[in-house]
């Protein structure tokens, strides 16, 4: 075979020398090991062999260029040439690469032409005294012509039949074939018609996401044992084009058809992923389904010509989603409130669902899931902390309005007594409760502390604050007392012991700002106002409160507003000398006055003086705040007490917890949601304490 592929080659490539031409028949022979009885006879066995070589030869980087050059002639005319020697039967050819066709001529010993890759078919071999027919095959350059078939015993020539055209690519015919000589010369087939590509095969959708365009690449119909892909990408060559070998990984994108429309893609489960700021559905891989697989364990691969998540790894725990359908919105998911970077109002983080180690190691308590970071549940940040609800609709911390028939909008003082929005007489039993100094950075402490507070029948807190608390924080612990039916006062505590107008009047400018006059709004019907605790001025004091209610009432803030005598909230004469001057200044006729009783109350008899006056004279009176001792002297507190009850007017205990080292003793609680202290139980639990005498308001009815 070799001598007559080497002559062949030599018609075809007149420069190589007879040498050459064997040689590179030899090489490539020796290169695909093919088997020395096929290399010398054999249809079949030279046909696969010609297959074999012509894919492989395209990309083989072993062969020179000129043996890939002549290749695929090379074969076709080795192919033809042996089976002219060894056969005695007519045939039909098989095209290799389905790059053309052609049948054997009509003669008893006439074979079939085989095609190839360049397009060109051979002429049938002519028999003895035979009239031979080639068919032009069909071809992806323009067909060149083939040589036609050596005569097997010297018979006289005869011209070829005009070639038809091949039904498989629909090329256009070759021309008649010239006769072949008595002596055995060869005769020249027609040439080979333009081969179109108007096929509809199986195939499946190859996408490129860079440029943003799709294709449909049919599966090769000849090259189909992956085992025999050489750089094991899934791809092959066959009839003038790529192609995708069956069974591959590639081979499972979605399916399509060749010269047909492609199909609109299909929308299959995902996983909603970030990637680059851009939030889009990932598929899950359908193939590559084994974490074991995954190759830098970084939970994705790659399918259907896209990136894919492989499932059981924690990206696959991801939100849900289908690819190709609009995002959905992002489930909520558990979480605390912490501080985060000093921020004053706490953040809502997410708690790890999947993950259970840091995801960087700077950062113990840390792990990251579901696109965000996440605290590991049981971290030290993340322990004690206010659950909260990640990804939630900010909560509107906004009171349920009233029902019933209102007399007033809200609170309101009248004939010395302190009446709520329907009219009914409200007595004051509560507790002052520091939110500002223990609810910021995250820590909520007072705030969880009024479940405890709330269950020994409180009806009133007493909010402390001051001017850098936000709107957000303050409605959310103004939010949480209302649904626990308490009433909220709260009060500024910046200028404790300040004379300064000025900065009295700042105190209401406060209240009167946007989004904080937004929050007093909301809560109009639960809630009275603390102008300043303590503020401290003396002659100045009826002028200043004076400017300062004028500031809240010329603003909208028609609340019940509650005014601290001097001295610390002890000077009650400041009370009783301004009390009717304040009232007449004032647009809506609604002050409530306040008195701290500390050491000046050490008697029964001082504390009822204060509270007969305020009952004989009608001023609207509580006790804001009361101990039982400060800086060691006594405090007639029981009489605070007994007195208050007999009189029908409020008081408030100082404090429930957070006081300073110094006034530690007037904790009420010895853990913010833990167990009474003796003064805790005195005043919720004692002779006239809170439990034994609170109402709630009627509005909670």
């Amino acid at each position: 075979m070799a001598r007559l592929a080497g002559a062949a080659l030599m018609d075809a490539r007149p420069d190589l020398t007879e040498f050459g031409a064997r040689l590179a028949v030899a090489r490539i022979a020796k290169t695909f090991k093919l088997s020395r009885p096929a290399r010398k006879l054999g249809a079949e066995s030279l046909a696969e062999f010609g297959r074999r070589s012509i894919v492989s030869i395209r990309t083989e980087p072993r062969f020179p260029s000129d043996s890939r050059v002549v290749a695929t002639l090379l074969f076709a005319v080795a192919a033809a040439t042996a089976t002219s020697a060894c056969s005695s039967e007519p045939g039909s050819g098989t095209p290799p690469d389905g790059n053309g066709s052609g049948t054997g001529g009509s003669a008893s010993a006439g074979t079939s032409g085989g095609s190839n890759s360049s397009g060109a078919s051979s002429g049938g071999a002519v028999g003895a005294g035979g009239s031979g027919s080639v068919t032009g095959g069909a071809s992806t350059v323009g067909g060149a012509s083939a040589s036609g078939g050596l005569p097997t015993s010297g018979g006289m020539s005869s011209s070829g039949a005009a070639g038809t055209p091949s039904p498989s690519t629909g090329g256009s015919a070759g021309n008649a074939g010239t006769g072949g000589t008595p002596a055995g010369g060869a005769a020249t087939g027609g040439a080979g018609g333009a081969s179109t590509t108007s096929e509809h095969l199986p195939g499946v959708v190859i996408r490129d996401a860079a440029k943003g365009t799709a294709s449909c690449v049919p599966l090769c119909r000849v090259n189909v044992d992956p085992a025999l892909d050489p750089e094991k990408d899934d791809w092959s060559f066959e009839s003038g084009q790529s192609c995708v070998i069956p069974t591959t990984p590639t081979s499972k994108n979605q399916s399509c058809t060749t010269n047909e429309p492609l199909p609109p893609a299909p929308s299959v489960p995902g996983v909603v992923v970030v990637d680059s700021g851009t939030t889009r559905c990932a598929p899950l891989c359908t193939i590559t389904t084994n974490v074991a697989n995954d190759p830098d364990g970084d939970g994705w691969s790659y399918e259907n010509s896209t990136s894919c998540v492989i499932p059981g790894t924690p990206t696959a725990s991801n939100q849900a989603c289908k690819t190709g359908e609009p995002i959905p919105p992002p489930e909520p998911r558990p979480g605390v409130l912490i501080n985060i970077d000093a921020d004053p109002d706490a953040e809502c983080v997410p708690l790890c669902k999947v993950v259970t180690t840091p995801s960087d190691p700077k950062a113990p308590d840390w792990g990251y899931e579901n696109n965000a970071s996440c605290l590991l549940p049981a971290s030290t940040s993340a322990m004690g902390k206010m659950p909260c609800t990640f990804n939630a609709e900010p909560p509107v911390y906004k009171p349920p309005a009233l029902t019933g028939t209102k007399v007033k909008d809200g609170f309101y003082t009248e004939n010395g007594k302190l009446n709520d929005a329907y009219g009914n007489a409200f007595v004051m039993r509560g507790v002052n409760n520091a939110h500002i100094y223990f609810d910021t950075s995250a820590r909520y402490l007072a705030w969880q502390a009024l479940d405890n507070i709330a269950t020994y029948k409180t009806n009133t807190i007493r909010v402390v604050w001051d001017t850098t608390g936000t709107a957000a924080l303050l409605s959310e612990v103004l939010y949480r007392v209302v649904e626990l039916k308490m009433v909220p006062i709260v009060e500024l505590h910046d200028v404790t012991g300040n004379q300064d107008a000025n900065r009295l009047l700042d105190m209401a400018k406060y209240y009167t700002k946007a989004d904080v006059k937004q929050v007093l709004t909301d809560f109009r019907a639960y809630l009275l106002i603390n102008i300043a605790n303590e503020w401290s001025g003396t002659s100045n004091y009826a002028s200043a409160y004076q400017a300062a209610i004028k500031q809240l009432r010329d603003n909208g803030i028609n609340h019940t507003l509650v005014i601290d005598a001097s001295g610390y909230g002890q000077d009650a004469s400041s009370i009783f000398n301004n009390a009717t001057t304040l009232t007449n200044a004032d647009s809506q006729k609604n002050l409530l006055f306040s008195v701290h009783m500390y050491g000046q109350y050490g008697s029964a008899a001082a504390v009822d003086a204060v509270l007969a006056q305020a009952q004989s004279s009608a001023v609207p009176l509580i006790v804001g705040e009361f101990g039982h001792q400060l800086g060691g002297a006594p405090v007639a507190w029981q009489d605070i007490l007994a007195k208050c009850q007999t009189r029908n007017i409020g008081y408030i205990a100082w404090s429930w917890m957070g006081n300073d080292s110094m006034n530690m003793q007037l904790d009420m609680a010895a853990a913010w949601e833990g167990p009474l202290t003796s003064w805790g139980q005195n005043v919720l639990t004692g002779s006239n304490g809170i439990q034994q005498t609170a109402k709630k308001a009627s509005i909670f009815n």
